[in-house]
């Protein structure tokens, strides 16, 4: 709702607003988008928490069981009022005017708050109520990401020192796993084996528990990403007035609902198309979209048990061809 009413820009401002172009709408339609403006900033709050999650269960091993019970209640409940309050706020103290190529918070007319001679009808406070109830929420929440990026990255990095030794100690101890007493040719290539296959498994586990967090760090960039792209041009745009800005402020904000939409499907489309159950990007969003995860977990299993009934048949064409040879 928030990206349409951005994506409006001009239209709902009131009619013969000095210096704004399109301007058909009236008090109330200005109000009503700034109203969901703000009501927008739930995004803002919910990419937060989003690499919260990611931070708790990669970095202090909490289930998601325990973050649901935990958290996620309390989470809902502070973010729905962190964006409405402000929103029945500002519209009741008429704190939503035309700023620019948008409404939202500020005073009216434009401009008034720093012009001693022009006297403000609306939204004389407008601004302070901006950063108290809003701004340092939003600003908190952008300078979470990062951080929280750092934490995944350097828990990474620290798991995968700890696996390896971890790993490479168990490998070393388990290389005495046959006797050594008998010196033969077959007692020392067996215990070579061993010891070979024994550094091959701990390799193999380290590579897989390290693209395990990879694929989670990697999704939570995208996310925080994502949420960079959107919100570092509206937060400029509250400090910094040049056009540019503005511009830049109207053609990424309305995405951010499309680019959480993107990396939501990003890993589930790798996974469909790694099956062979989607024959393009396109094909696996939609079922992504249309059909339920219970059903694609059903096609997989079935798609499974044909491909190995499949081979099966094919090693007894073999094998009996083989006997039909000799």
């Amino acid at each position: 709702i928030s990206s349409f009413a951005m994506a409006l820009s001009t239209l709902p401002s009131p009619v013969g607003t000095p210096g704004v172009w399109g301007a058909i709408g009236n008090t109330g339609t200005c109000t009503a988008q700034g109203f969901f403006l703000q009501t927008g900033a739930a995004v803002i709050y919910y990419n937060a928490v989003l690499m919260l999650y990611y931070v708790l269960t990669v970095r202090y091993n909490m289930s998601e069981i325990n973050f649901r019970k935990r958290i996620e209640l309390y989470a809902h409940i502070i973010i729905i009022s962190l964006s409405l309050v402000p929103s029945i706020i500002g519209a009741t103290f008429g704190w939503f005017n035309n700023i620019g190529n948008i409404c939202f918070i500020g005073p009216y007319p434009k401009g008034c708050r720093f012009n001693s001679e022009m006297e403000c009808e609306r939204g004389d406070n407008a601004y302070i109520f901006m950063w108290v109830c809003s701004g340092l929420f939003v600003i908190m929440s952008v300078a979470f990401l990062p951080i929280s990026l750092l934490m995944l990255t350097w828990t990474l990095v620290s798991q995968e020192k700890k696996m390896q030794q971890k790993y490479m100690f168990r490998s070393d101890n388990n290389l005495n796993c046959l006797p050594t007493n008998f010196i033969s040719s077959n007692v020392i290539s067996s215990q070579t084996d061993c010891v070979i296959d024994i550094k091959r498994r701990s390799k193999s586990r380290i590579i897989l528990s390290s693209l395990k967090l990879r694929r989670v760090r990697n999704q939570a960039m995208c996310y925080a990403g994502a949420a960079f792209i959107t919100l570092t041009p509206l937060i400029l745009s509250r400090i910094f007035h040049p056009f540019i800005v503005r511009c830049l402020v109207q053609f990424f904000f309305p995405f951010q609902g499309f680019f959480n939409f993107i990396n939501y499907v990003r890993p589930r489309v790798s996974r469909l198309q790694k099956h062979e159950l989607a024959k393009s990007w396109l094909h696996a969003a939609l079922l992504i979209i249309c059909v339920s995860e219970d059903t694609l977990k059903k096609r997989k299993l079935q798609k499974q048990s044909r491909q190995a009934c499949q081979d099966r048949l094919r090693s007894i064409r073999n094998e009996s061809g083989d006997s039909k040879k000799i």
